[in-house]
């Protein structure tokens, strides 16, 4: 399942730094996840991560990236 992306040049490289994290927070194996080569359908770059795991730990890994995202929002905690 694609859980994230980069529309960059260096992409491979921030998804990679990006897969370490989340290896590192969700003890995940790393070769549950994949970087695709350039998929993009012109000129501009477009990588894509992917996470070959159950549903509910892709789940996880998407909520823990919305996180990484925007860390400063807390939805368990509306007025923190």
């Amino acid at each position: 399942m694609p859980i994230d992306y980069s529309d960059d040049a260096s992409g491979t490289y921030r998804l990679e730094q990006r897969l370490e994290l989340l290896v590192t927070l969700t003890g995940i194996p790393k070769e549950s996840f994949m970087i695709s080569r350039n998929i993009s359908r012109d000129n501009n770059p477009y990588f894509v991560l992917i996470l070959e795991e159950t549903p509910e730990r892709i789940k996880m890994v998407e909520d823990l990236i919305d996180k990484l995202d925007n860390p400063r929002e807390n939805e368990y905690e509306p007025n923190y």
